[in-house]
């Protein structure tokens, strides 16, 4: 499979880097922390989740501003910032209407989105999110942990030595095979300069959109683990319980970022998402993403009770020919892997 690597503008001039692959009906990844669309594609941990939902949508994931292929000459980093990064993306993809999927710092974002743009979202998913990631600031142990992270981002995030790195690494996958430490740390480097890591954990720590979650009006799963070690568990109970109808699913383990042989991360494999001609495939493709109620993989509890009744159109989304993408443009980018 390979990714067909474009480039759009934010409405604020900054240039974004996104890619798309698959085919299917859309679904847009919105990713916290920092990525890198060229190097995540090869990593052992997002590559092969990356490669299951592409195999049942036309997945677009997007390297935020300051980061990745996108332009890195910007210190905005404000949840508004995040959300031009998404509806450049969107609109650059020529998408009218997609399910989101906002992973880690990319809830606040999508959520964000979804109130603004109500009629371009169909569905939303939300794994170890947190509705105010500003909560940090407001305890002396969580300003503490704030400035540990600056200070280790400014003092040793490009530097040769690994250590500085460990601290976050350990943080997001604490459970990892020493080989996925490793390869995360690399990742993390080759994602952002230091300066930008800095700018983007002090905007981080003023994310509040627990007035916005009630707002939205789309069916929504929040996924998070018990032991989450980056994500605190009772930050997505309360993102559930903040949002109308949302699904809450909690998950085992302790690893923040998926590995390739959680069973979460594999193919749902029973089931279909009436509608699509598709088959469920991981977490993204249950509830929230698959339009009907087709049960999640090893969650066959977590189905809507009473369906939807039965329509011309698939309930929640857009009729197929707003599925289709335009043509690649000349000066895209194709990687295979």
């Amino acid at each position: 499979m390979e990714q067909d690597i474009r480039f759009c503008k934010t409405s604020d001039g900054v240039r974004i880097a996104y890619a798309v692959t698959g085919g299917g009906p859309p679904l847009v990844r919105s990713l916290g922390w920092f990525t890198h669309l060229e190097h995540e594609w090869e990593t052992p941990y997002f590559g092969p989740f990356n490669q299951i939902l592409s195999q049942h949508y036309t997945l677009v994931r997007y390297d935020g501003r300051g980061m990745g292929l996108s332009d890195r000459n910007t210190a905005d980093f404000s949840l508004e910032a995040k959300v031009k990064d998404l509806e450049a993306v969107i609109d650059g993809a020529g998408i009218d209407r997609c399910a989101i999927m906002g992973l880690s710092e990319g809830g606040p974002t999508a959520v964000a989105y979804a109130v603004k743009h109500p009629d371009r979202v169909s569905r939303l998913v939300l794994y170890g999110s947190n509705p105010s990631f500003n909560q940090m600031a407001e305890t002396s142990e969580g300003r503490q942990l704030a400035d540990a992270m600056i200070n280790l981002a400014r003092v040793g995030w490009g530097s040769d030595h690994p250590s500085y790195r460990q601290f976050f690494t350990a943080m997001f996958m604490p459970d990892a095979p020493a080989e996925a430490l490793r390869t995360f740390s690399q990742y993390q480097r080759a994602s952002a300069p230091p300066e930008s890591v800095v700018a983007m954990i002090e905007a981080l720590i003023k994310f509040d959109v627990r007035d916005l979650a009630p707002q939205v009006s789309v069916p929504t799963l929040v996924i998070h683990r018990r032991g989450d070690t980056a994500v605190p568990f009772e930050s997505g109970r309360e993102f559930a319980a903040l949002i109308p109808g949302a699904r809450f699913l909690p998950l085992e383990g302790r690893n923040h970022i998926f590995m390739p042989d959680e069973p979460e991360a594999a193919p749902a494999g029973s089931g279909r998402l009436h509608g699509t001609g598709h088959r469920g495939g991981g977490l993204a493709c249950g509830y929230a993403v698959g339009p009907g109620h087709h049960p999640l993989h090893r969650h066959g509890r977590l189905h809507r009770p009473h369906p939807a009744p039965r329509r011309r159109q698939s309930a929640g989304h857009p009729p197929r020919a707003q599925h289709r993408y335009p043509r690649r443009p000349q000066g895209s980018r194709r990687q295979r892997n």
